[in-house]
Protein backbone atom coordinates (compact mmCIF):
# COMPACT_ATOMS: atom_id res chain seq x y z
CA UNK A 1 0.00 0.00 0.00
CA UNK A 2 1.88 3.07 -1.27
CA UNK A 3 -0.21 5.46 0.85
CA UNK A 4 1.84 4.41 3.90
CA UNK A 5 5.22 4.86 2.15
CA UNK A 6 7.53 7.87 2.24
CA UNK A 7 9.85 9.02 -0.55
CA UNK A 8 13.12 10.57 0.65
CA UNK A 9 14.98 12.79 -1.84
CA UNK A 10 18.48 14.22 -1.49
CA UNK A 11 19.79 11.59 0.93
CA UNK A 12 23.28 10.43 -0.01
CA UNK A 13 23.83 7.89 2.76
CA UNK A 14 21.34 5.27 3.90
CA UNK A 15 22.87 5.15 7.38
CA UNK A 16 21.41 8.47 8.52
CA UNK A 17 19.70 11.70 7.54
CA UNK A 18 21.27 14.27 5.24
CA UNK A 19 20.89 18.02 5.89
CA UNK A 20 19.55 18.59 2.35
CA UNK A 21 17.01 15.75 2.22
CA UNK A 22 13.25 16.21 1.96
CA UNK A 23 10.46 13.67 2.44
CA UNK A 24 7.12 13.37 0.68
CA UNK A 25 4.19 11.00 0.86
CA UNK A 26 2.82 9.22 -2.20
CA UNK A 27 -0.50 10.26 -3.75
CA UNK A 28 -0.59 7.71 -6.55
CA UNK A 29 1.53 5.14 -8.37
CA UNK A 30 1.43 4.34 -12.09
CA UNK A 31 2.88 0.87 -12.70
CA UNK A 32 3.53 -0.70 -16.10
CA UNK A 33 0.37 -2.60 -17.13
CA UNK A 34 2.44 -5.53 -18.45
CA UNK A 35 4.54 -6.03 -15.30
CA UNK A 36 5.26 -9.75 -14.88
CA UNK A 37 5.69 -10.91 -11.27
CA UNK A 38 7.37 -14.14 -12.39
CA UNK A 39 10.08 -12.62 -14.62
CA UNK A 40 10.10 -8.98 -13.39
CA UNK A 41 9.72 -7.86 -17.02
CA UNK A 42 8.43 -4.27 -17.26
CA UNK A 43 9.31 -3.67 -13.59
CA UNK A 44 8.79 0.09 -13.46
CA UNK A 45 6.40 2.52 -11.79
CA UNK A 46 6.07 6.29 -11.70
CA UNK A 47 5.17 7.92 -8.41
CA UNK A 48 3.09 11.06 -7.87
CA UNK A 49 4.36 12.78 -4.74
CA UNK A 50 2.05 14.38 -2.18
CA UNK A 51 3.48 17.86 -2.84
CA UNK A 52 6.01 19.54 -5.16
CA UNK A 53 9.74 19.30 -4.50
CA UNK A 54 12.16 22.15 -5.14
CA UNK A 55 15.07 21.07 -7.33
CA UNK A 56 18.55 21.77 -5.98
CA UNK A 57 22.18 20.66 -6.19
CA UNK A 58 21.09 17.58 -4.22
CA UNK A 59 17.74 16.85 -5.92
CA UNK A 60 17.32 16.67 -9.70
CA UNK A 61 14.98 14.87 -12.12
CA UNK A 62 15.83 11.66 -13.93
CA UNK A 63 15.85 11.88 -17.74
CA UNK A 64 13.77 9.22 -19.49
CA UNK A 65 14.14 7.98 -23.06
CA UNK A 66 11.55 9.03 -25.65
CA UNK A 67 8.56 6.73 -26.05
CA UNK A 68 9.69 5.55 -29.49
CA UNK A 69 13.25 4.71 -28.37
CA UNK A 70 14.55 1.20 -28.97
CA UNK A 71 17.49 -0.43 -27.24
CA UNK A 72 19.16 -3.62 -28.51
CA UNK A 73 19.71 -6.50 -26.10
CA UNK A 74 22.78 -5.92 -23.97
CA UNK A 75 22.41 -2.13 -23.86
CA UNK A 76 23.70 -0.78 -20.54
CA UNK A 77 21.48 1.51 -18.48
CA UNK A 78 21.46 3.13 -15.04
CA UNK A 79 19.26 2.36 -12.06
CA UNK A 80 19.04 5.10 -9.46
CA UNK A 81 17.31 4.87 -6.11
CA UNK A 82 16.70 2.36 -3.39
CA UNK A 83 14.56 -0.69 -2.87
CA UNK A 84 13.60 -3.00 -0.07
CA UNK A 85 15.40 -6.29 -0.68
CA UNK A 86 13.68 -9.56 0.20
CA UNK A 87 16.53 -10.80 2.40
CA UNK A 88 18.85 -7.87 2.93
CA UNK A 89 16.57 -4.98 3.89
CA UNK A 90 17.13 -1.53 2.40
CA UNK A 91 19.48 -1.61 -0.59
CA UNK A 92 21.03 1.39 -2.35
CA UNK A 93 21.18 1.29 -6.14
CA UNK A 94 23.66 3.89 -7.42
Amino acid sequence: DSSTMTVVLGRTNLMGPHPNEVSRGINQTFCHPLYNTQTSDNDICLVQLSSPVELSDHISPVCLAAGNSTFPNGTFSWVIGTLLGERTGLVSLF
